[in-house]
């Protein structure tokens, strides 16, 4: 595959002082750890000048869709590099691929709008929840994809015993087609202290607004869950690892048998023999999506736009959106100064809530039908489908499915006048 070139484009980082007009009787948000303008990647720094009418410096720039975080010592850079050319590559069944696979490259699900965006082609995942003992059964113990190709090696197996793989598992009860997530800013998720996480639940406890605060998801092994829409894996190195196996079949340390078919009335075959990637290469691609940066928000050029971007995110915070969709919170410390205690307008709170049935599909070990990770707003306006399986392509209706926990803020949004509705998508236009 030729290389896919990053962004040449920097965008100013938001600025909170734009987005206030004099005339406003709101209050400012307070003041949030900014990025140093590290030039980084090799990529032109081009800033994009925006004239506000305030007094106080132009904001620092951070690095566009696709760029590596701002500040990153040049040890890691050489490790993004490289990291940036496994999530490029296209594997086959001698580098591991398979044997059942949804597509080749990490890159052909991860690409819009840039490389370690989101991804326009849905993957079906499938599970089964029981009522009566409200316990969840996946196809495999790594999660709910289902894997819909078969390497030509393994099909030359299955064709000479007559048998035929069939991709959905029997007994599911939610076949559900989800889109791919876009990854910038994870590695500062990743970064956030689990004190942060469990802080936002115990604010909703007090604070009384949700009738079910958040919740916390722990691993098998006692960790904190953040990652993934059930909020399943605690950090990148396992989101990775599953991905890889769930989406490619590559075995790694972490998970080393492969996924094999499984048939109704027949043994299942043994694959061919096919390559783990190697650790390094693991942590090589988790160094890539680790230091993916964050989208900026976009600053309308237009102080009556700025000011209607303002009051709408009031807004988000006075109809209780804010309570879930946390608009930020601060990484711990670290000696890497790109995490080192940074801001992150994640929008979320990484806690499961119960959605109501409406939004009832997919189960996890951890989470019922209904439960659902708050979703990351951070780069929002570069998404067409909403909510987890795309069912929505405008915001009002992606806000018009939340129920359960969420219904008095969807409530409270549809009693909006038509002016303050509009604000509010506005403002979340800008994410």
């Amino acid at each position: 595959m030729s290389r896919i070139p990053l962004p040449l484009v920097f965008r100013l980082s938001e600025h909170q002082g734009a987005l206030d007009e004099p005339d406003l009787s709101i209050p400012s948000m307070p003041a949030t750890r900014r990025y140093s303008p590290t030039p980084a990647w090799g990529a032109p720094l081009v800033l994009l000048a925006l004239m506000t009418g305030c007094d106080s410096a132009p904001s620092p720039v951070i690095a566009g869709p696709g760029e590596p975080l701002p500040g990153l010592p040049d040890e890691e850079l050489e490790r993004f590099a490289a990291g940036y050319e496994v999530f490029l590559r296209q594997f086959t069944s001698s580098t591991g691929l398979g044997p059942l696979f949804n597509d080749d490259s990490c890159f052909s699900c991860h690409d819009t709008p840039t490389s370690g965006g989101a991804g326009a082609d849905p993957v079906t995942l499938a599970s089964r929840w029981d009522r009566e003992t409200e316990t969840c059964h996946l196809p495999h113990l790594v999660g709910a994809v289902v894997r819909q190709r078969v390497t030509p090696e393994y099909r030359e197996i299955l064709d000479s015993l007559g048998l035929q793989y069939e991709a959905i598992p029997e007994g599911v009860t939610s076949i559900v087609e989800m889109l791919p997530p876009p990854l910038y800013g994870f590695g500062l998720v990743e970064a956030i202290p689990d004190s942060a996480i469990l802080a936002n639940r115990d604010r909703q406890v007090e604070e009384g607004w949700l009738p079910r605060p958040g919740r916390a998801v722990r691993t098998a092994d006692g960790r904190l869950g953040r990652f993934g829409k059930k909020a399943s894996h605690p950090d990148l190195l396992d989101f990775n690892a599953a991905a890889l196996l769930g989406e490619m079949g590559i075995t790694t340390s972490l998970h080393p048998d492969p996924i094999l078919p499984a048939f109704r009335t027949h043994w299942t075959p043994p694959p061919p023999p096919s390559p783990p990637l190697p650790d390094r290469e693991v942590e090589l691609l988790t160094a890539y999506v680790r230091y993916l940066a964050p989208p900026a928000r976009e600053i309308p050029a237009d102080p009556a736009d700025r000011g209607r971007v303002r009051r709408g995110e009031v807004l988000f915070d006075q109809i209780g959106c804010a309570s879930c969709h946390v608009p930020e919170m601060i990484t711990g410390s670290s000696e890497n100064p790109a995490l080192d205690r940074v801001s992150v307008a994640l929008y979320s709170d990484l806690l499961l809530h119960d959605l109501g049935p409406e939004m009832a599909s997919l189960c996890s070990p951890g989470a019922a039908p209904s439960e659902w990770r708050t979703a990351i707003l951070m780069g929002l306006r570069y998404r067409s489908e909403l909510l987890h399986d795309g069912r929505a392509s405008r915001l009002e209706r992606a806000i018009d499915y939340h129920g359960g926990s969420a219904q008095s803020s969807r409530d409270a949004f549809r009693e909006l006048d038509w002016a303050d509705r509009e604000a509010l998508l506005a403002f979340l236009r800008t994410l």
